[in-house]
């Protein structure tokens, strides 16, 4: 019989951005699979290998993302090239060569950013280096040594790498019987109580935080005792009151499923449990109404009028701050809108729970607040340009990606994609540098959402008014509409008190 001779496996490279990766907790074969975008065959290979190990030898099979993030890395790592500290990578010979002392130049050419030029000393090809202002000097040293050692490596991404991965694996700890419990529970939260993943991932970063304090115990080891520890613990941290209630909360949610699980009945009672709970007092104070910071419409619409309209970037982002100005929008809303969503000759807006993340999941029709004019066409502008210059149709997004382009030697931003921004991050980070340069405050997207809702308290007179209010602002009942903003607020309170009952006082005493 003839042997069959196998081809062998290529060394594909697998290069993806660990950063984005879920943290701290566990999921299945498959489950990583669909993440790293591999057949669930690679993984396996990996882990009969050793190169990925499971969290134990239980199923099903359960594997930390540390150690995924760990083996990743240390095969990109593996691929790359380490140059000398006298050696710039040449793009022509695929390898790292000492240039020509006499051809060593420093330039500043691109946004004042040193460029190190030579020419090859093997291909005569030329040679560029990025560096900073303060290494400059010295890479150029570096580079007219005539001798230099293999150990003498520079600084490069590469060892420090390396030395990142080595400490992360001496500290990084996890406890795989815990893993497996957190695992369920993230299942079953996901399966019955509904919970998208946004939510879980802020729940388990809670749980995480308690598990750290704990020294990674036994979940099921917890007493009266562990509870007085780790509640004193979480007190002491530097966080918010709401964040020590919440992380608190999430922990005595998970104990109190792990109790009620059969083979856990009877390790720990819901007496311990309730050692967790806070000062009623300090649960008060939490959801007292505090004072609201928010711009005033006029602030507002002088604030989108003065920004800058250049580039296409800067297009987008004024018609971003336009759209939550005219609708009210929570950011996450925002960033997946459609062109068909808007409508801009009837004047309002369309939210789809199909096609849009919204909270609540509710489907709702948003009337433009028009505070002025100018804000009106410069929408319609931007809408107008994506439609004729771009190209763009009704299933595209209304704020769109753009295009990273290379040019000289740096990234620049191009022409938009048919993509949609990443997250809302954005969003908040555009609105609070705009607002701190053209009034000093940081304000975020929400607040002008408390702006709309004070400026149409006072355009609302009867009830049928008020709820036409509530649902513009994507609100279920009237009653959440009376309980946020229906309430006397503290601007129209001090407003009510100094400029109206004051000058009585006089006549009074």
């Amino acid at each position: 019989m003839a042997k069959i001779h196998h081809s062998k496996r290529s060394n594909k490279k697998i290069t993806k951005d660990t950063h984005r990766f879920p943290k701290n907790i566990c999921l299945t074969v498959g489950e990583w699979a669909d993440h790293i975008t591999v057949r669930p065959a690679v993984i396996r290979r990996w882990i009969k290998s050793g190169e990925l190990k499971p969290i134990d030898n239980h199923r099903p099979m359960l594997i930390h993302a540390l150690d995924v993030v760990e083996c990743l890395e240390h095969k990109n790592q593996a691929r790359k090239k380490r140059i000398a500290s006298n050696e710039i990578y040449c793009c022509t010979c695929k390898e790292g060569r000492k240039p020509i002392p006499e051809t060593i130049q420093l330039d500043y050419v691109i946004h004042n950013q040193p460029i190190i030029r030579g020419v090859c000393s093997v291909c005569d090809g030329q040679l560029s280096c990025i560096t900073t202002k303060g290494k400059a000097q010295q890479k150029i040293a570096q580079l007219k040594m005539l001798q230099c050692s293999v150990q003498q490596l520079s600084h490069s991404r590469i060892q420090h790498g390396v030395s990142l991965l080595d400490e992360r694996h001496l500290f990084a700890r996890y406890n795989p019987a815990n893993e497996r419990l957190k695992y369920q529970y993230r299942e079953y939260l996901r399966e019955v109580g509904g919970f998208p993943e946004k939510s879980l991932k802020v729940m388990f970063q809670n749980i995480l935080r308690c598990e750290r304090i704990l020294d990674y115990a036994n979940i099921t080891d917890f007493d009266k005792n562990v509870a007085m520890t780790l509640k004193q613990a979480v007190r002491a941290l530097p966080l918010a009151q709401s964040t020590i209630i919440a992380t608190l909360g999430q922990y005595q949610k998970l104990l109190c499923w792990v109790r009620e699980l059969p083979r856990h009945r009877h390790q720990f009672t819901h007496h311990d449990i309730h050692y967790l709970n806070i000062n009623r007092n300090e649960k008060k104070s939490l959801r007292a109404k505090r004072m609201q910071q928010f711009p005033k419409p006029k602030e507002l619409v002088d604030t989108i009028v003065s920004m800058p309209s250049d580039s296409v970037k800067d297009k987008r982002n004024r018609a971003m701050i336009v759209v939550l100005a005219l609708t009210g929008l929570r950011d996450g809303t925002l960033i997946h809108l459609r062109l068909k969503h808007l409508n801009i000759e009837a004047r309002y807006l369309v939210i789809d729970p199909q096609e849009v993340p919204v909270k609540c999941g509710s489907y709702h029709v948003i009337a433009l607040i028009i505070l002025d004019e100018r804000l009106l066409d410069i929408l319609q502008d931007y809408v107008i340009m994506l439609k004729k210059e771009y190209h763009f149709r009704d299933d595209d997004p209304l704020f769109p990606k753009l295009m990273t382009e290379h040019c000289n030697h740096h990234f620049t931003h191009g022409d938009f994609s048919n993509q949609f921004l990443a997250d809302a991050q954005i969003v908040q980070r555009l609105c609070k540098q705009v607002f701190l340069k053209h009034l000093g405050k940081a304000y975020t997207p929400h607040s002008i959402r408390h702006s709309l809702a004070y400026l149409s308290k006072k355009l609302a007179t009867n009830p049928q008014e008020l709820k036409a209010l509530s649902q513009n602002l994507g609100h279920k009942t009237t009653m959440h509409m009376m309980e946020t903003y229906g309430q006397i607020d503290h601007h129209r309170q001090l407003e009510i008190i100094q400029t109206e009952m004051m000058p009585r006082l006089k006549s009074i005493l």
